[in-house]
């Protein structure tokens, strides 16, 4: 196999891996929109019904026979959904409804509704958990180039001064440097038109992970020292989510077709 095949066979693995999981991901958002949606609309008519003493008893009838007044909530988990609907011992409704053993009222069901439909629009944290994924798509891409470059070019690491293996490194202000000063293949920073908006994504998933998503001094000193900012909570979209993924894709390419075309500095 080609240097060249060597890099379309790990651009086109990761190209799929990452296209494959955004059209997924967006898929079960939509569907769980669609779906919470559309029972909160069934079930706060059937709830109506249930105000009534005698109705509510028969329709909270439990498979044991038991009547029991409840406060309703919403689920807010897509496991959770997942669960209840493969679980055959609840009705239809309790499968969307999480039941515990209080006084119900209209309270209740108002709250109920407003919730339900908050958290049926809000995807936050099935992006932010995508979000951060597809940030390790990026770093076992280059892991993977630079375990191919490391069996044409091993100097490349190797510390100079302790002469021990250096470890593969994907932070992106490292990756940068090496590939501009110790490898000297190209220019990252001012060679990849999208590098700014990459930088900010694979710091940003950093907050989200060890600051629980909140801004802090540190990250707006390395964007610009935007002061008004700290404290900020950061919510992942579905845009900002397919932009991480447009610009991923982007980057994928840019490596691939720079490293095949300046494969003589590599090769040589």
């Amino acid at each position: 196999m080609t240097f060249e095949d060597e890099v379309q066979k790990i651009y086109g693995k990761f190209i799929w891996i990452l296209d494959d999981f955004r059209i997924n991901i967006n898929h079960i958002n939509d569907l769980y929109k669609d779906f919470i949606k559309n029972e909160t609309i069934n079930t706060a008519n059937l709830l109506k019904k249930s105000l009534d003493p005698k109705i509510k008893k028969k329709f909270f009838k439990k498979k044991s026979k038991q009547n029991n007044y409840y406060l309703i909530k919403p689920y807010n988990r897509a496991e959770e959904i997942k669960e209840l609907s493969n679980n055959t011992r609840y009705s239809d409704l309790e499968k969307v409804l999480c039941i515990e053993k209080l006084e119900y009222s209209k309270k209740y069901m108002k709250e109920f509704i407003e919730n339900v439909y908050l958290y049926g629009t809000q995807s936050d944290f099935l992006y932010r958990s995508s979000f951060i994924y597809v940030i390790t798509l990026y770093e076992g891409f280059n892991d993977k180039i630079f375990e191919l470059l490391e069996t044409y070019k091993p100097e490349w690491f190797i510390s100079k001064k302790s002469k021990k293996k250096i470890k593969y490194n994907s932070n992106i202000d490292v990756l940068t440097t090496n590939y501009r000063k110790r490898y000297k293949i190209f220019d990252l920073e001012t060679e990849f038109t999208l590098y700014k908006d990459l930088k900010y994504y694979y710091y940003l998933r950093n907050i989200l992970v060890h600051n629980l998503g909140v801004i802090d001094k540190k990250f707006t000193e390395i964007f610009g020292n935007h002061k008004e900012d700290i404290d900020n909570k950061i919510e992942v979209s579905k845009d900002i989510f397919n932009q991480l993924v447009d610009i991923l894709i982007l980057y994928f390419m840019f490596i691939k077709k720079t490293l095949i075309k300046r494969k003589d500095l590599i090769l040589n």
